[in-house]
């Protein structure tokens, strides 16, 4: 096959070279608009004032102009509604995050947004954190809701200490929530009677949520286990909120006297065992939902 070779003239080349030169100038303007930007972004360490959705202006050359452009504030901070309104956002999502993180069923998670007090949260914010906090009451009262709703508080408390600073520092904020939620586990019952390793976590991390205590297979051999979590936590002072459908005399009958004098506690211990009742909520909203 007879090759064909193609020879560009010399106004072509002159003006491709010109659209070169061009394309050129302009990544160079545009570099330095975008540099000059960075610069008075950077610039900016305290809270500037007023601003419409988070956005600032920053005045930066352009084609030989000045002009103004709208940046996002790298301040978020207390002193503008925006910042406030970020803030909130910003810690409700993530301390919800955790929460979810550590265990906590996702149907709880999603509601702590739209809390509504009940005997059961009420106690738990009472609770000083100090021995063990039960939590009893039939299904549908709000018991395990109230124990995700004690940990998000809880969280929420790491990040009120911590966030000091007028800058919007998320990853601090993150590891230290993150270091937080690592120290917090949430757990069935039954859980710790299948699972030779959750039931050795369980007697080591700082707050135990222990949740359906009771609904575990009802076997001496398995019931054990709940049995060595309850006394070691005990023995060590470690906080622990447990839910349950068991009376006193219900965990004095399936775990043994001992045990139930161990979670009930001495007023003096910080321990507590609260009723909550028998009434459904899940009902009462679904009745109001209907109505």
């Amino acid at each position: 096959m007879q090759e064909r070779y193609y020879c560009m003239d010399d106004r072509a080349s002159s003006g491709f070279r010109k659209i070169e030169n061009l394309l050129a100038d302009s990544s160079k303007r545009i570099a330095l608009t975008l540099a000059e930007r960075e610069k008075k972004i950077a610039e900016i360490k305290t809270c500037p004032g007023p601003c419409v959705n988070g956005k600032v202006s920053v005045g930066v050359r352009s084609s030989a102009k000045h002009c103004e452009q709208e940046v996002p504030c790298p301040v978020i901070s207390m002193n503008c509604a925006y910042g406030i309104a970020m803030r909130k956002h910003r810690d409700r999502t993530l301390t919800e995050l955790m929460v979810a993180k550590i265990g906590a069923p996702r149907r709880h998670v999603v509601r702590l947004s739209r809390f509504t007090e009940t005997i059961a949260t009420r106690e738990a914010a009472r609770w000083s954190m100090s021995g063990f906090l039960v939590l009893s009451g039939k299904t549908g009262c709000g018991k395990s809701f109230a124990a995700a709703w004690f940990v998000n508080r809880y969280l929420k408390k790491q990040i009120e200490t911590t966030s000091h600073c007028e800058s919007w520092e998320l990853q601090k904020l993150q590891t230290v929530l993150e270091n937080t939620a690592s120290s917090v586990m949430w757990s069935s019952a039954q859980s710790i009677v299948e699972d030779k390793n959750i039931a050795t976590c369980a007697k080591q991390f700082q707050l135990l949520v222990l949740d359906d205590l009771g609904k575990e297979c009802g076997l001496e051999s398995t019931q054990a286990a709940l049995r060595d979590v309850i006394c070691k936590r005990y023995d060590n002072e470690l906080p622990t909120l447990i839910t349950t459908e068991l009376t006193i005399p219900d965990i004095a009958a399936q775990y043994g006297r001992a045990i139930a004098e161990r979670i009930v506690g001495e007023e003096e211990d910080g321990g507590k065992f609260v009723t909550c009742g028998d009434v459904s909520l899940r009902l009462i909203t679904r009745s109001k939902e209907g109505a």
